[in-house]
């Protein structure tokens, strides 16, 4: 029996690290991720060390196994996310069976440099979000509107937007984005300037950047873009 289960335990083995499939590695967990769920909504994962990651802006405590990602939850308990890699791409199964694909951020160096071109090492990376809203207890309607920016460390930024509207007569929501909605930046002294692949461009001041030179926090006009936005 112990020689049939080591047999088995040895096939598993090499079946799990064949070329093209998936085969978990804890040790690959690291870094910057930019995911996607296959319906066009991205999302940004960072390991900031062995037991802190950042998901979409939101700091949580987690660690790893062989074959999951286990984050604590807010009761204290732990939620299992598997987890495996084909060549260069994770995948994460969520607990509800939701399922996004990720390639890790490589910084190209010429890239960043244009990227960051006269801001002294300021750099973005990872999403920033605005949000807009108003609630009516008369009518008893309520309206939200988020954008969420997502930065590369190579000059590439993608906008997605939610919009939500429900009154009495019934509930509205939306989201996406559009290829309009997606360019190349540069960090020039205090702004940052868009050049979107329609053509056009938009340029917005930085309101916050940390010692570390991180870009946490963009004004355009009125309307705020912060990390803090994004939980």
């Amino acid at each position: 029996m112990k020689r049939y289960m080591k047999k088995v335990f040895l096939i598993m083995a090499a079946v799990y690290m064949l070329p093209g499939l998936l085969y978990a590695d804890a040790g690959r967990l690291k870094g910057a991720w930019q995911c996607s769920d296959g319906y066009g909504n991205r999302t940004f994962l960072k390991f900031l060390d062995k037991r802190v990651l950042e998901y979409d802006g939101e700091r949580m405590n987690y660690r790893a196994t062989n074959d999951a990602i286990l984050i604590q939850n807010d009761y204290g308990m732990e939620d299992v996310y598997r987890y495996g890699f084909k060549k260069k791409t994770l995948t994460i199964l969520f607990p509800d069976t939701t399922q996004i694909n990720c390639t890790q951020v490589v910084q190209n160096s010429k890239k960043s440099k244009k990227a960051s071109s006269s801001a002294g090492g300021a750099f973005i990376i990872g999403p920033l979000c605005s949000w807009s809203g108003s609630s009516s207890s008369y009518s008893g309607s309520s309206y939200s509107n988020s954008r969420r920016i997502y930065f590369d460390a190579n000059g590439n930024f993608s906008i997605n937007s939610e919009t939500s509207f429900s009154s009495n007569a019934g509930n509205y929501y939306n989201q996406g984005g559009n290829p309009d909605s997606s360019g190349t930046y540069t960090i020039e002294g205090n702004t940052v300037l868009f050049l979107l692949n329609n053509g056009s461009s938009i340029r917005m001041n930085i309101n916050i950047k940390q010692n570390s030179g991180e870009i946490t926090e963009l004004m355009y006009g009125k309307i705020l873009y912060a990390k803090s936005l994004c939980e």
